[in-house]
């Protein structure tokens, strides 16, 4: 072989090697560079959206099953909460005997924050189920097959996996961009001799196109896992902004945290919004006509010909 490594058949070494080298050694390592990328996006959204199971604990049949670590955080910080209005108010009290100017309305701005951090947890949670119905819902639209619960998206004693996958987010936009059709091409083309630079270019362009492919769906993923860590730290400390409120020097803490709160759950049915319009472009029998009417492939792009179809449609997804 023209590398040693067994695939190719002896032809012109220097190209035959370069492909041998490219098409065996680099191509499936981005490949399942892709595959992870993807996984990790399935996943951290799908933990985004079941974040409510996080929130008791796992295989619990007694009374204490809503005692999840986010609620005993959430209890300590409230009763520490509920010992600083205790001392708020004698402090008031002893200012309002002694003629003091607005002990009245420091009375009533503790006693409204008392109530506040104690429907706080309740409260938060109440928006971040809002947020995830309706991210819920653009999901449903995007795989209307796909039921995106852990045990079922993770296999566990389902037997399901496999069909779970088929019908996730990142398959539905492989399924569009279709850059399998180029690997296949090239995977084939390293079983023949006398490679050309065509080839070549086939190659490292089908490489380039799957790495960024990785790195958007990567990205994506770290943005959901990022969402999932915040939305149970907001929730966890979700008495401070209410504690905040008692004082008129930390009230703006208090917008800071839910301004957090709308960013992170206005972020996940915005994004999805997005990828559901880029999926009904793409598909649309109109737009097919228009940028691809010649139906090519990957595999076509790179051999001439002036088949940009899937370039086009492969930007818009990106």
């Amino acid at each position: 072989a023209a590398c040693g490594i067994g695939v190719v058949t002896p032809g012109n070494s220097l190209t035959d090697c370069v492909n041998e080298l490219v098409v065996i050694t680099v191509m499936p390592i981005v490949g399942k560079f892709l595959q992870l990328s993807a996984y990790l996006f399935d996943h951290a959204l799908t933990l985004n959206m079941n974040i409510a199971s996080f929130l008791q604990k796992p295989n619990c049949t007694t009374a204490d099953c809503a005692t999840s670590p986010v609620e005993v955080v959430w209890k300590l910080i409230r009763d520490i909460s509920g010992m600083f209005f205790i001392f708020i108010l004698v402090w008031a009290s002893i200012k309002m005997i002694l003629g003091g100017s607005n002990s009245k309305s420091v009375i009533v701005g503790v006693v409204l924050a008392g109530l506040l951090v104690n429907f706080s947890l309740f409260a938060t949670k109440l928006i971040i189920d809002a947020s995830n119905s309706l991210t819920l819902t653009v999901y449903s639209a995007i795989t209307p097959e796909y039921n995106p619960t852990i045990e079922q998206s993770l296999g566990y004693g389902t037997g399901e996996q496999n069909k779970q996958a088929s019908g996730s987010i990142s398959t539905k936009i492989m399924q569009v961009v279709k850059l399998q059709s180029l690997y296949a091409s090239t995977r084939d083309s390293a079983k023949k001799a006398n490679f050309n630079v065509t080839s070549i270019v086939s190659t490292v362009g089908g490489i380039v196109l799957m790495l960024v492919l990785a790195l958007a769906l990567l990205a994506g993923g770290l943005m959901f896992l990022w969402r999932f860590v915040m939305l149970l730290v907001l929730m966890a400390f979700s008495p401070l902004p209410a504690l905040a409120l008692a004082f008129p020097q930390l009230q703006s803490k208090s917008k800071e945290f839910m301004k957090k709160l709308l960013d992170q759950c206005l972020f996940a049915p915005i994004f999805l919004f997005f990828i559901y319009i880029a999926l009904k472009v793409m598909t649309d029998p109109a737009f097919i006509a228009l940028a691809n009417p010649s139906k090519n492939t990957f595999a076509n792009v790179f051999a001439g010909g002036g088949a940009i179809g899937p370039l086009v449609q492969y930007g818009i997804m990106v």
